[in-house]
């Protein structure tokens, strides 16, 4: 088995639990051929991820693992993906599988190209409505890009998805090869929604706002998006030819300039898109911490000479309330609970966490939260220990 999925997910994990949750689902047919928990730890590898200025984490995650004597790897693929979203740990609001070697193996030669095409075009369009907010969250709490495709995009939804969507595939997967060459980031709504909003809208601000924030706003993004038509448009014809005529001849030439032209976008847009969200990192997780800060000096019971810290609204699970009598007992606890904050906090590349800690000054971050205003009622002196809450 050989998959590619994506995680957009609200909190940081360790693989071992993923690989512990893969073993789980599976372990009967894993000790069947002799494979335990530790050989699942190294078929799991982590290709990117990033914490998104939405506050979210989107991770690439690639599973490989031979597995001679089970033959429907493909079933195996399909369980775990749909399950996946059960697993705690990462908070997971949305699975997409971006890539299935049984699905490539069943094409032939320039129908495996197109299909990767096809993938690269899904996965770097979603990651685009993700990254500029393009989503929404039904009335179930899922995640829902359909209203973006449509109106964002331009691309025309087919009505007919059927009943038979996996959850692990999204709306992107219900748009034909045709359509990616039509898709252009459309600056304003269409006329008739613009119409509706001026209807609706209770002042001229709100309706600037919602307009001037309308669609993407990433130049580069958008740049991308109208670049990738022309050779999407090439592959297309020659796609024709492949999946109806049986006969690649007629547009062997202009497929292979396509291909070429692709793989160069797809190329620099990740180059130039890996630099963008890594120079945000620190900002990102920076801001993310000072929001948990926060959350603990509204939850603090203000006492003369006492402050009871309490972390339920947290990231980090089963941290203990304390109790603190002294400025030094506060930011001892304040820094030990931010110090386990960056493994939740940071996205889930090996050692992200250790390289966080070695930039962020949590100290300076901690300062004017152990100051703030509502914790100084408090008077506490300088020097004490700090004291589980009993």
């Amino acid at each position: 088995m050989d998959i590619r999925f994506q995680l957009h997910h609200r909190s940081g994990f360790r693989l071992e639990e993923l690989a512990a949750k893969f073993y789980q689902d599976f372990k009967e047919e894993l000790n069947g051929v002799g494979l335990n928990e530790n050989d699942a730890e190294d078929w799991f590898e982590v290709e990117h991820s990033y914490r998104l200025p939405t506050g979210r984490l989107l991770s690439t995650i690639r599973l490989r693992c031979d597995i001679v004597s089970l033959t429907n790897g493909n079933d195996f693929a399909d369980v775990f993906l749909t399950n996946l979203p059960d697993f705690q740990p990462a908070r997971i609001d949305k699975v997409v599988c971006i890539d299935n070697l049984e699905m490539r193996q069943a094409a032939q030669v320039d129908q495996a190209i197109i299909y990767r095409c096809e993938m690269q075009i899904r996965e770097i369009l979603y990651h685009i409505l993700i990254v500029n907010d393009k989503f929404e969250t039904d009335k179930q709490g899922k995640e829902n890009i359909a209203n973006h495709l449509t109106g964002v995009l331009g691309a025309m939804l087919k009505s007919n998805q059927g009943s038979e969507r996996k959850s692990y595939e999204n709306e992107l997967f219900y748009l034909m090869f045709d359509d990616y060459k039509k898709l252009k980031p459309l600056s304003l709504p269409h006329p008739e929604k613009i119409i509706d909003l001026i209807d609706r809208a209770d002042s001229y601000s709100k309706l600037r706002t919602f307009l001037d924030h309308w669609g993407i706003g990433n130049p580069r993004h958008k740049d991308f998006i109208n670049a990738v038509k022309e050779p999407l448009e090439k592959l297309h014809y020659h796609r024709n030819n492949v999946m109806h005529n049986r006969s690649s001849s007629v547009t062997r030439t202009k497929f292979d300039v396509g291909v070429e032209q692709f793989n160069q976008l797809v190329a620099r847009f990740w180059t130039a898109e890996q630099e963008d969200l890594a120079s945000q990192q620190l900002s990102l997780l920076g801001n993310a911490l000072k929001n948990q800060l926060q959350e603990i000096v509204k939850e603090a019971d203000i006492h003369s000479g006492r402050i009871e810290l309490r972390f339920s609204n947290t990231i980090v699970p089963n941290f203990l309330p304390r109790l603190v009598t002294s400025q030094a007992s506060l930011l001892a606890v304040l820094e030990d609970f931010s110090d386990q904050a960056i493994e939740f906090l940071a996205p889930i590349q090996p050692g992200q966490a250790d390289e966080v800690r070695a930039d962020l000054n949590i100290t300076e971050i901690i300062r004017p939260y152990a100051q703030h205003e509502r914790l100084s009622a408090a008077a506490l002196p300088e020097i004490d220990e700090p004291a589980p809450i009993a």
